[in-house]
C-alpha cells in the first residue's frame, strides 16, 4: 500500500489547480450550480437497461466522441445520479465518456420491494451482475481502450467485487471511503451480521433492521455526511424534486449481505490486480476505516490518501477535500492512460 502524506497531495493539488478548475465554487453555490452543471447535465442521456431477474437499471451517459477511456461513477446507498452530476461536471476536463448507473433498490432503479422505503438486495453479488452486464452491454461495445471505475460507499463496495471477479475489465479503481466494513456500533461486526441472518432465517429478511425505518429528512445540523452544507442542501433539494427517488434505512437482508460482502472483499484484497486509489475520510461515522486500510496494504498497486476532517460523502464534501480527491483523481486517471 502506498500512503501518499497530504502535504504532497497538496503540493499535487498546487500544481493542477494552475490548470484545471473543477467543481463549482459553494460561495453563491445555487447560482453557479444553475449556471455550470446544469446546462451541461441536461445534455446527458438518461436510460435503462436489464439486470438481474428483469429488474430495470437506471443510469444516465455523457458520451465524449472519439474517447478512448469510459469512467463510470457509482453512488453509495439511499443516492442516486442526480446528486453526481456535478461529479460528471468535474471528470468532463480528462476527456472520457461518463457513465452513472443507479444500484437495483434504489434512485432511478426498479425497487426490489413493495414498500419503496426499504433498502433491500436478494443477493450482493446482484449489484455486481448488474454492473457487469453495464459493462459488457452498455459501455464496452463503444470501443473504449481502458475503463475506470470511480465508486463511493456502497458503490465502493460494488465495485472492489466486480474488481476482484473481473479483473481484465478494469484499468484502474478509485474508491470513495468505500463500504469495506459498515460501522455497526455499539454491536461488533460479527454479532450484527448474526443477528441481521438469524432473523433473516425467520422470514425476517425484508424488515428494517433494528433501529431503522422509513426515509426521513435529516437537517444539515443533524447529519453526519458531510461539511458541507450548499451540496448538503442540493442533494435534498433534489429529493425533494423528486420523491420517488427517496429511499428509507436498511433491512435485515441487506445489511447481512453487505457485511458478507465486506468479508469476501477483504479475504480477496491480493486479487486487486489492477492500480487502486482509496480516498478515506478521516471523520467517517459510516464505515470503519480497518479493512479499507487492510484490503489497500494487500492490494498490489494500491494508493490509500487520508483526508483529515473529511465526513462520509468524500465527493459531496468541502470545495477544499472535493479539490483535494480530484486533483488525485485527474492524476491517476492519467498516469494510467
Amino acid at each position: 500500500m502506498k500512503i501518499l502524506p497530504l502535504p504532497l497531495a497538496i503540493f499535487a493539488a498546487l500544481i493542477l489547480s494552475a490548470t484545471n478548475s473543477y467543481a463549482v465554487s459553494e460561495t453563491n453555490y445555487t447560482t453557479n450550480y444553475a449556471e455550470q452543471v446544469t446546462p451541461w447535465a441536461d445534455l446527458g442521456h438518461v436510460d435503462t437497461f436489464y439486470g438481474v431477474a428483469g429488474k430495470k437499471i437506471g443510469y444516465i451517459s455523457f458520451v465524449e466522441p472519439s474517447a478512448n477511456d469510459a469512467i463510470i461513477v457509482l453512488n453509495g446507498r439511499t443516492e442516486n445520479y442526480l446528486k453526481y452530476l456535478e461529479v460528471a461536471y468535474d471528470l468532463r476536463g480528462l476527456g472520457a465518456s461518463i457513465y452513472m448507473m443507479d444500484h437495483r433498490g434504489q434512485g432511478h432503479s426498479d425497487r426490489l420491494l413493495s414498500n419503496r422505503d426499504k433498502g433491500y438486495v436478494k443477493s450482493f453479488d446482484h449489484y455486481v451482475k448488474d454492473l457487469n452486464t453495464f459493462v459488457d452491454h452498455i459501455v464496452k461495445p463503444a470501443g473504449y481502450q481502458r475503463v475506470f471505475i470511480l465508486a463511493h460507499s456502497l458503490g465502493g463496495a460494488i465495485a472492489t467485487r466486480f474488481a476482484q471477479t473481473h479483473p481484465s475489465k478494469v484499468q484502474g479503481l478509485l474508491l470513495s471511503a468505500p463500504m469495506h466494513e459498515i460501522n455497526t456500533s455499539p454491536y461488533p461486526e460479527s454479532l450484527t451480521y448474526v443477528a441481521a441472518r438469524t432473523l433473516t432465517w425467520f422470514w425476517q429478511g425484508e424488515a428494517y433492521a433494528p433501529g431503522k425505518g422509513p426515509y426521513y429528512t435529516e437537517t444539515f445540523e443533524e447529519q453526519v455526511l458531510t461539511t458541507s452544507e450548499a451540496r448538503y442542501d442540493m442533494g435534498e433539494e433534489k429529493l425533494a424534486n423528486n420523491p420517488a427517488l427517496r429511499l428509507g434505512g436498511p433491512t435485515n437482508r441487506w445489511l447481512m449481505e453487505s457485511i458478507w460482502a465486506g468479508w469476501k472483499a477483504g479475504w480477496n484484497a491480493n486479487k486487486l490486480t489492477m492500480p487502486v486509489i482509496l480516498f478515506q475520510a478521516g471523520n467517517d461515522q459510516i464505515v470503519r476505516p480497518g479493512r479499507q486500510n487492510s484490503i489497500c496494504s494487500s492490494a498490489p498497486n494500491c494508493q490509500l490518501i487520508s483526508l483529515a476532517g473529511a465526513e462520509h460523502e468524500l465527493l459531496i464534501e468541502s470545495d477544499e477535500i472535493r479539490d483535494t480527491m480530484f486533483d488525485n483523481i485527474y492524476l491517476f486517471i492519467n498516469a494510467n492512460r
